[in-house]
C-alpha cells in the first residue's frame, strides 16, 4: 500500500509538472492534453517495467537462497535438521520434541525446502511466479 500511494502522488506530480510547463509554453488546449496524455502513459509505462523488474530481481534472489538451501540439505542432512530443531526450540517447542519434528519434516527432501524456506528465509516456494 505505501508503494502505491507514493506512486499515486509521483504520478501526479510529475504529470501536473508537466501539463503545467506545456501550457506555460503553448495556449492551445488540444496541445496541453496530448502532452498530458503523453505523459501520463509515459509515466504508467515505466512504472510497470520498474516494477516488473524489481518483481522479477527479487523471484531471482529467492530462486538463488532457495538454491543455496537445498543444496545445503543435500550436503548436511544432519546440520540443517539440527538448525531445523534449534528453530522450533526457539519458538516454544521442548528440545526433544523439536528434534524429533525437525528429524520428521527433514525425511522428505521437498518439505524440507518448503520449511526451511518459510522459517529461515520467510518466504513460500510455492507462491513464487
Amino acid at each position: 500500500a505505501r508503494a502505491a500511494v507514493f506512486g499515486v502522488s509521483d504520478g501526479i506530480v510529475s504529470n501536473v509538472a508537466l501539463i503545467l510547463g506545456i501550457a506555460g509554453a503553448s495556449t492551445d488546449p488540444a496541445f496541453v492534453r496530448v502532452a498530458g496524455v503523453s505523459g501520463l502513459l509515459a509515466g504508467a509505462v515505466s512504472m510497470a517495467a520498474g516494477e516488473y523488474i524489481s518483481l522479477k530481481a527479487q523471484a531471482e534472489l529467492v530462486e538463488r537462497e532457495l538454491e543455496i538451501e537445498r543444496t545445503s540439505i543435500a550436503e548436511d542432512l544432519e546440520g540443517e535438521t539440527a538448525e531445523l530443531a534449534a528453530l522450533f526450540v526457539h519458538r516454544g517447542l521442548t528440545a526433544e520434541h523439536a528434534e524429533r519434528v525437525a528429524a520428521e519434516l527433514m525425511s522428505d527432501p521437498e518439505v524440507a525446502l518448503e520449511i526451511h524456506a518459510r522459517e529461515e528465509l520467510g518466504v513460500d516456494p510455492n507462491q513464487l511466479g
